[in-house]
């Protein structure tokens, strides 16, 4: 459903109606974003290159390559958790 403070439009109708519009609308409506857009955790550059660097140890592990874990900061565990509550505090506006 397309809103707007002025008026909502099932973009169905939209399309049904003007049928040389239909690919623009989909691309726009449709557009995909990245993770560094999306996900919290990856828009800290510090904290996104722990998180890397522990997945990566993680996964080397499961292969059977064991490597040094990255070190988990005070200043990190507080982003971390800075993060979370703020996720937690919009899913319970919603």
């Amino acid at each position: 459903m397309f809103t707007s403070s002025r008026y909502s439009i099932s973009f169905f109708k939209i399309a049904s109606l003007m049928p040389q519009y239909r690919l623009i609308m989909i691309k726009l409506i449709m557009r995909k974003k990245s993770l560094l857009e999306t996900n919290p955790y990856l828009k800290d550059s510090e904290l996104r290159k722990f998180l890397i660097e522990q997945c990566v140890a993680s996964s080397s592990a499961i292969e059977g390559v064991h490597v040094k874990y990255p070190k988990f900061t005070k200043k990190l565990k507080k982003k971390m958790r800075d993060i979370a509550a703020a996720q937690k505090a919009q899913k319970e506006i919603r």
